[in-house]
């Protein structure tokens, strides 16, 4: 079997996923001339992302708050 089985893509922005596996998916069709392949983009990882960049925002903020009462009332 000839060919590639398989292509893997870092993009620099999880806003920029969808579009880049769509320009994929239409250079690929418009090379092989089939749609005899799939793109996988692997959504579950990048909410999963998504979700600990919340909690660390929210975390990091609760740190600063208490850190704030804390040292206001020291004075």
């Amino acid at each position: 079997m000839d060919g590639i089985d398989e292509v893997v893509l870092r993009v620099d922005g999880a806003e920029r996923v969808t579009a880049s596996a769509e320009l994929v998916k239409a250079l690929v069709r418009r090379t092989s001339g089939t749609g005899g392949f799939e793109v996988v983009v692997p959504r579950e990882i990048l909410r999963q992302k998504e979700r600990t960049q919340r909690i660390f925002n929210v975390v990091t903020g609760a740190v600063a708050a208490i850190s704030l009462l804390v040292g206001g009332s020291a004075s």
